[in-house]
């Protein structure tokens, strides 16, 4: 069956999360929370750089807010080009991220699938990776400006704009938390807590094995 492109509510993802193994929540919320491809997605497995960081965020306004700062491909290029994005920790999706990374042995690998059995894991628990990206940018294009959107999704701008625009996870982070906040005051569907330790414990164990880096 041929999966159409939709826009997915917070609801939807937690059903489809709830439902599914750890490294699959993770991987459901991390495509969701960057708007990344699954290709991108499965490329975050190099062990040179660290594909995830703990961060902190130094503007008046934002001081102390914590994020997951990840680092990921950019399909679609003629040379290796790679974006890193911030994931509030204020997020509960970002909780999955941080829980499922916090249990991983060292030096193990982030998924280890490749891109068609990401797509069937994905599948299996009615989710679409392509449908998450678009819901997650449809989300964002209140938020962000207009060249922000272009760089986040990884689009190629075009002419000089390409050459010259250069954005980081810092410019991003604002506008993420203020997503953030706004979607926290309207309460939202939060996800179902299991037995054992909760995912904002498994997120500080996370944060404790990396130190904040300050900005």
């Amino acid at each position: 069956m041929k999966y159409q492109k939709r826009v997915f509510t917070r609801a939807e993802i937690y059903a489809a999360i709830d439902k599914s193994p750890p490294r699959v929540k993770a991987m459901i919320a991390l495509l969701y929370l960057t708007g990344a491809r699954i290709s991108e997605l499965v490329g975050m497995e190099s062990r040179q750089i660290p594909p995830v960081r703990v961060c902190d965020i130094n503007e008046e306004e934002y001081a102390g807010a914590k994020f997951l700062v990840v680092r990921m491909p950019v399909i679609k290029r003629k040379r290796a080009v790679y974006k890193e994005i911030p994931l509030p920790l204020a997020d509960p999706l970002t909780h999955y991220v941080a829980a499922y990374i916090s249990g991983l042995p060292p030096a193990a690998p982030l998924f280890g699938m490749t891109r068609y059995g990401a797509w069937k894991v994905l599948k299996r628990v009615g989710i679409n990776p392509h449908s998450l990206r678009h819901s997650r940018l449809t989300e964002l294009a209140s938020y962000f400006s207009y060249g922000q959107l272009y760089k986040f999704a990884g689009w190629r701008l075009e002419g000089a704009d390409e050459e010259y625009v250069h954005l980081g996870w810092r410019d991003y982070a604002p506008a993420l938390l203020k997503a953030t906040e706004e979607r926290a005051a309207r309460k939202p569907q939060q996800p179902r807590r299991r037995r054992g330790a909760t995912l904002e414990e498994s997120a500080g164990r996370l944060v404790g094995k990396l130190a904040p880096q300050p900005l």
